[in-house]
């Protein structure tokens, strides 16, 4: 079982050669797009599905790593983060299981080591009683979803609801540019308008 593991890692190691000219797409992109931002300590991990299982967690946390659901075509981690800060979004809980992780050579975000802090970018976030759910926002690049270190707010927002939103739909740049054209295109319509009115109130 191993070595079809590792057959299937560097089968997939292969696949995920990324282009030339291709760019990581940036952390303010990341938490734009991202329906939660979190930040937090990795405390154990879980990797499971396809015939294969992993688990690096302290056994009272059986219970929290139980309600992660494996992958069935290829091994998917699940990470438990403590000490959170939640940094985009509305939750009360103390502690998140984050999804979504998966081998980078198969185009994905490796798990963090335990102790780990960092920055998760999620989407279909839930408030499950006290333990936050979802899932890293992958949609749009490869090797998405987590930051070590600390992150800044891009002071703007793309994300709709829990959808994992296309990071590529999402650039400071096209989304800034677009806004400031759609509201500028509004201005000039409403003085065509103004002054037209006026217009025909000096004829009567």
């Amino acid at each position: 079982m191993a070595s079809l593991l590792v057959a299937s890692l560097l089968m997939a190691a292969e696949s995920c050669s990324p282009a030339g000219g291709w760019e990581r797409t940036s952390a303010e992109v990341q938490w734009a797009a991202a329906q939660m931002v979190i930040q937090g300590f990795s405390d154990g991990q879980r990797t499971c599905g396809a015939g294969y299982s992993y688990n690096d967690y302290n056994s009272q946390d059986e219970e929290i790593f139980n309600q992660s659901a494996c992958g069935d075509d290829e091994p998917l981690s699940f990470v438990l983060v403590r000490n959170l800060t939640i940094l985009k979004g509305s939750a009360n809980c103390t502690e998140a299981l984050i999804g979504g992780f998966r081998s980078s050579a198969a185009c994905g975000v490796d798990p963090p080591a335990a102790g780990t802090a960092g920055t998760y970018f999620l989407c279909q976030a839930e408030d499950a009683g006290g333990l936050c759910k979802g899932v890293l926002n992958t949609n749009g690049n490869i090797h998405l979803g987590f930051e070590t270190g600390a992150v800044s707010d891009p002071g703007y927002d793309c994300s709709a609801g829990s959808t994992c939103t296309d990071v590529a739909l999402c650039s400071i740049g096209n989304t800034g540019a677009s806004t400031r054209a759609a509201q500028w295109t509004l201005v000039l319509a409403l003085s065509r308008i103004f002054f037209w009115l006026s217009s025909q109130n000096d004829l009567f």
